[in-house]
């Protein structure tokens, strides 16, 4: 019997496994890997979400298939030939138009973040007057 080795993956795309698992209804550890690939790719496509999220779908099977070796050509075929350019083109151009506004928020995001994780709002005050 082959010993199957477990390979890590990044946190988003355990979560979005996560969400896989709850919406297939598969439990046994090795259920995207042992799937047909025709099956699955008609899974991922009954769900009822936006259009984008069929792609991270796949993204994540395909990458979970590869990790432990198993076929992936009909994800990708399906994965090239339905990604959308012309969406690409659009967020790259404006994050290209509002990369300072990003940066600045980025910045002001993390400041605010140490500033209110350094507050306790439950500490007892010892100068109330009962």
């Amino acid at each position: 019997m082959n010993e199957i080795t477990v390979k890590r993956i990044c946190d988003y795309y355990k979560n979005i496994y996560k969400r896989m698992v709850t919406w297939f209804g598969y439990t046994y550890p090795f259920w995207l890997c042992d799937m047909d690939q025709d099956e699955l790719l008609t899974c991922i496509l009954r769900l009822n979400m936006k259009p984008n999220m069929y792609i991270i779908f796949i993204n994540v099977s395909i990458r979970i298939r590869i990790n432990n070796e198993r076929n992936v050509e009909i994800l990708e075929e399906y994965k090239k030939t339905h990604n959308n350019v012309e969406k690409m083109h659009n967020r790259r151009a404006y994050y290209n138009n509002n990369i300072d506004k990003i940066k600045l928020y980025n910045q002001e995001y993390h400041k605010m973040k140490k500033i209110l994780s350094s507050i306790n709002l439950f500490r007892k005050n010892n100068n109330t007057i009962i």
